[in-house]
């Protein structure tokens, strides 16, 4: 038999050969798929963006609910040392140590401690479980960790708009430049954005603040700093000064009042000189009246 066709058989028998090897069974890791976990193997994240899990009253209104139809959705944890970190689901974890559970439905993922953040700020974000300044930090943790080559990057990671996120680094930013109390909102520091005065943008919010004034009313009073002349934004932002809705109708209408006096004093000496006595009449005594009128405003602010 030529060589090509012994060489053809030999493959052929081996294709027909039974094979006596055992068939190999896949194994499955235990990342990704729901497995049980004894309860005290599980340790908190020290680094949760949440810093208020929440008050016991609510804990125990989900510790009742999960001993009456136990845990249906399990938590999401991550091997670390001889124990598992939570990533997402703590008050779940809290509330079944609450009722004595002993073992509880987790997913183990393998994540390092950049994706950790992330995840565990993602989820809350969805849930609005953060406050504004726990959201604050946890962003600009992200931001500063460098993971993200540009602000849009994150954004996207994050499900925000890119122009929100450059506003919450900018805040985070601003608040530790000027040392500002950890409990002030997000909110405000952002809604003085436009205030390039750093000294000058810290009274304004100090202000607000302390007045506690509505949030539909800062945006007016921080368009009118930006407008006034900067001899008289110190004079708007003075202690005595209340920012209320009366003063945000005077503050609207007072650059425009300001104007009409400056264009009346520019009026030259040849233009009155041209008027007939009766028309110098109406207007001197029309002017009195206005000034009167405002004299009346004056003594009584």
């Amino acid at each position: 038999m030529p060589k090509h066709e012994r060489k053809r058989v030999d493959m052929e028998s081996e294709r027909h050969k039974p094979n006596s090897s055992p068939p190999q069974r896949e194994i499955v890791p235990d990342f990704e798929r729901i497995t049980e976990l004894q309860i005290d193997r599980i340790v908190p994240n020290p680094n949760q963006p949440r810093k208020d899990i929440g008050d016991s009253g609510k804990i125990e209104e989900l510790a009742r609910s999960i001993q009456q139809e136990g845990l249906i959705l399990p938590i999401i944890v991550r091997k670390k040392l001889n124990n598992y970190q939570i990533v997402v689901g703590e008050r779940r974890w809290r509330a079944c140590k609450m009722v004595g559970i002993q073992k509880i439905p987790a997913i183990i993922r393998d994540i390092n401690d950049h994706q950790l953040v992330l995840q565990s700020l993602i989820e809350n974000l969805h849930r609005k479980d953060l406050t504004s300044i726990e959201r604050e930090n946890a962003v600009y943790e992200l931001w500063k960790s460098e993971k993200y080559r540009t602000q849009s990057d994150l954004a996207d990671a994050l499900g925000y708009h890119k122009s929100t996120l450059g506003q919450i680094v900018e805040a985070k930013e601003f608040r530790d430049k000027k040392s500002m109390a950890a409990i002030l909102p997000t909110k405000l520091i952002t809604q003085t954005s436009g205030i390039k005065n750093d000294d000058l943008r810290s009274k304004v919010i100090e202000k607000i603040q302390k007045e506690k004034v509505p949030s539909h009313e800062v945006r007016q009073f921080v368009r009118e700093i930006q407008k006034a002349k900067p001899h008289k934004r110190e004079e708007m932002v003075r202690s005595g000064a209340r920012i209320t809705g009366k003063d945000k109708i005077i503050m609207h209408r007072l650059p425009r009042l300001e104007r009409s006096v400056d264009e009346f004093a520019a009026i030259d000496s040849k233009i009155l000189g041209s008027l007939g006595m009766d028309e110098k009449k109406q207007i001197k005594a029309r002017l009195e009246t206005i000034v009167e009128r405002l004299g009346e405003v004056v003594k009584r602010i």
